[in-house]
């Protein structure tokens, strides 16, 4: 199966779009990072609160 050579437009096209998934993907990652650190601080502060009282 011979597949015709991407033409330059579609080159870029290929290009831009892997290029906003990547950055879209480390802002998820970012985003999960965040909530993952506040959840383990909310659950520090629970602890430290139950101990305390």
């Amino acid at each position: 199966m011979m597949t015709k050579p991407l033409t330059p437009e579609q080159k870029e096209r290929r290009q831009k779009f892997r290029r906003r998934m990547r950055i879209e993907a480390h802002f998820i990652r970012i985003r999960v990072q965040v909530r993952r650190a506040l959840k383990a601080r909310k659950a520090r502060e629970m602890a430290l609160g139950i101990t305390e009282s």
